[in-house]
């Protein structure tokens, strides 16, 4: 018999990011938490640097979602990818510059110094 495991900070609810798994009270995703955890490296502590609306024990249930239910959040992640990749193709040669002269702008107003190179879609 296999041993049911509990996620309390874990939650699914289709009216936050089409029923995907996030962390209970917010709309901070698990495959973000992920990809920040593992892709970036960054510490939970750093994580949470980042996203100060979070706890460690949040993180690390997370972090634990993740684990049991690796094959599922890797296709998501593998998903997502493949969709910018796309926009990337779609877009490219396109004069864009002050589009993305504005987005680099606001990233640098907006994002906290330690934040800077973690926008990894742009």
């Amino acid at each position: 018999m296999q041993e049911v495991r509990s996620h309390p900070y874990v939650i699914h609810d289709e009216r936050i990011s089409g029923g995907g798994a996030v962390i209970k009270g917010t709309r901070t995703r698990v495959v973000d938490i992920v990809i920040e955890y593992e892709y970036l490296v960054h510490s939970p502590d750093e994580i949470i640097s980042a996203h100060p609306h979070l706890t460690l024990q949040q993180i690390h249930d997370a972090l634990s979602y993740y684990y049991e239910n690796r094959g599922e959040i890797d296709k998501k992640i593998k998903d997502e990818q493949e969709f910018v990749n796309g926009l990337r193709k779609v877009f490219q040669g396109k004069n864009l510059g002050g589009c993305v002269r504005r987005l680099k702008t606001i990233v640098e107003v907006k994002t906290p110094e330690g934040m800077r190179n973690q926008i990894i879609f742009l």
